[in-house]
C-alpha cells in the first residue's frame, strides 16, 4: 500500500470511530435523561393523586378537584405543546375529551395560573375547533 492510501484508510476509520462513539454517547445520555424525566413525572403524579386521596378521605373534595384540576391543566399544556410537534391521533381524541369536560365542568376560579392560555388551548379542541381535525 502506498502512504496515501495509508493515510485516508486511517482517516477513514478515526472518522467512522468518532461517529460511532458520538452517537454512542447520543444515545446513552437521551436514555439517561428519558429515564429520569419518567420517573420525576411518575413521582410527581403520585404526589398530586396522594393529595387528591388524602383530600378525599378527609371529606374535602373541593380541595381534591382543585388538585387535580391543577394537575390536569399542567398535562393539557404538556400534551399540546408536544402534539404541536408531533401529530398523534390519541392526544388529540384525549384533548378534545378535557375540552368536553371543562366546558361542562368549568374550573371554580379563573384566577389559576395560565387560565387565559388554558381557555384558548381548549377552545381549539372544542367540537370542530382546528384542534379537532
Amino acid at each position: 500500500m502506498t502512504r496515501a492510501r495509508i493515510v485516508f484508510l486511517s482517516a477513514g476509520v478515526f472518522i467512522a470511530g468518532v461517529l460511532s462513539g458520538g452517537l454512542a454517547v447520543g444515545w446513552i445520555a437521551s436514555q439517561f435523561l428519558l429515564a429520569s424525566s419518567l420517573v420525576n413525572s411518575a413521582a410527581l403524579a403520585a404526589l398530586i393523586e396522594t393529595v387528591a386521596l388524602e383530600s378525599i378521605r378527609a371529606g374535602d373534595s373541593a380541595k381534591a378537584a382543585s388538585t387535580l384540576e391543577a394537575s390536569l391543566d399542567g398535562n393539557l399544556l404538556t400534551l399540546h405543546a408536544l402534539l404541536e410537534s408531533q401529530s398523534d391521533e390519541s392526544v388529540r381524541r384525549t384533548l378534545q375529551r378535557v375540552a368536553e369536560y371543562r366546558a361542562r365542568n368549568p374550573r371554580a376560579s379563573t384566577e389559576q395560573v395560565g387560565s387565559s392560555e388554558i381557555s384558548a388551548l381548549l377552545s381549539k379542541y372544542r367540537n370542530t375547533g382546528e384542534g379537532a381535525k
